[in-house]
């Protein structure tokens, strides 16, 4: 299993990584980083990964969305887990591909999501009409 974890700061990517390797037993090898504003090349293999992992929001920009953003891109194609490290009032804090964290029973959340169909354009679009922020996309609210 080939496994991307997509987030803001190289400590919760790491923390991700142990928990991936010495909780979930996957090798080391078979899982990528990719940090929020440094420049990676989406190689096929990249974009091929069989499971993700995403912080949903870039905690260097409080308002764009990114990590939900690339996740949506990949909607019908790849299975993910989608991490809130905060969510508005009344917005469900677990659902079948996000989670708020820290995340009572992480193990099980990262397993039923990596047994699951991905999620379809339906299903973050649900999200969007719960949150619509969600839908933010910063290069086209650019100011000239």
């Amino acid at each position: 299993m080939k496994v991307n974890i997509l987030t803001g700061n190289m400590e919760l990517a790491n923390s991700l990584i142990r928990h991936l390797r010495y909780v979930m037993g996957i090798e080391e090898d078979r899982i990528h980083r990719l940090i929020f504003g440094k420049e990676h090349i989406l190689s096929k293999e990249i974009l091929d990964a069989d499971f993700w992992i995403a912080e949903a929001w870039n905690p260097l920009e409080p308002e764009n969305p990114e990590g939900f953003r690339t996740l949506m891109k990949l909607s019908g194609r790849a299975k993910c887990l989608i991490l809130f490290l905060f969510m508005p009032s009344g917005f469900p804090p677990d659902g079948s591909f996000w989670c708020k964290i820290p995340c009572n029973g992480f193990k099980q959340k990262i397993k039923k999501a990596m047994e699951s169909a991905p999620p379809d354009q339906k299903d973050y679009q649900a999200l969007v009409e719960m949150w619509p922020e969600l839908a933010y996309d910063p290069t086209k609210h650019a100011h000239h």
